[in-house]
C-alpha cells in the first residue's frame, strides 16, 4: 500500500522527523551505526517530502554523529 499523493509529503515530512529523533537517541546511547541508519531513513524521507528544512537537520544529525566517533574532519567532505 502506498498513502495518495496528496497525503506522501506529509507522511514522508513526519517520518523523517521521527527518524531524526530517534537517531539522536542512538547517540546518546553510543550506538553510532544505528544513529546513522536512522539518518539515512531520515534523508530519503526529507527529500521525498522536498523539505530543505529537514534536509539540514539530517546533515547536521550526520555532523554530530561524525564528530562523536572522532571524525569530524570527514564533516568538511
Amino acid at each position: 500500500h502506498t498513502p495518495c499523493p496528496t497525503r506522501r509529503s506529509p507522511l514522508a515530512a513526519l517520518l523523517s522527523g521521527a527518524a531524526s529523533l530517534a537517531s539522536r537517541q542512538s547517540l546518546d546511547t553510543d550506538d553510532h551505526d544505528r544513529a546513522w541508519q536512522l539518518l539515512d531513513t531520515a534523508a530519503a524521507t526529507a527529500r521525498e517530502a522536498g523539505s530543505p528544512a529537514l534536509t539540514v537537520e539530517v546533515l547536521t544529525g550526520r555532523v554530530e554523529v561524525l564528530c562523536e566517533v572522532g571524525r569530524p574532519e570527514l564533516a568538511l567532505a
